[in-house]
């Protein structure tokens, strides 16, 4: 099972997304490390800027959004079109 930890996964995640408040399980849950980077990774990245800008955030980490994947997104500026949108 470590192996598979350090190869990373594809992700894997539902449509739509909702933010997930504490106690959420997801918010505990382990999250694994991505090595799979393909067009669901982008979709998934997309769905989360979307959510964020949505809600007036500045940055999101997948967890927060039921997704158990080391993941963020952010925007210093918090506003689609300003600032600079970095997935990591």
């Amino acid at each position: 099972e470590a192996k598979a930890e350090e190869s990373g996964a594809a992700v894997a995640f539902t449509l739509p997304l909702a933010i997930q408040k504490y106690p959420h399980i997801s918010l505990r849950n382990d999250n694994k490390t991505i090595g799979v980077f393909d067009s669901e990774l982008e979709s998934l990245a997309r769905a989360m800027f979307t959510i964020m800008y949505d809600t007036e955030g500045v940055g999101l980490a997948a967890p927060q959004v039921g997704v158990n994947y080391r993941m963020m997104v952010y925007n210093e500026a918090g506003e689609p079109g300003r600032g600079k949108d970095v997935v990591l």
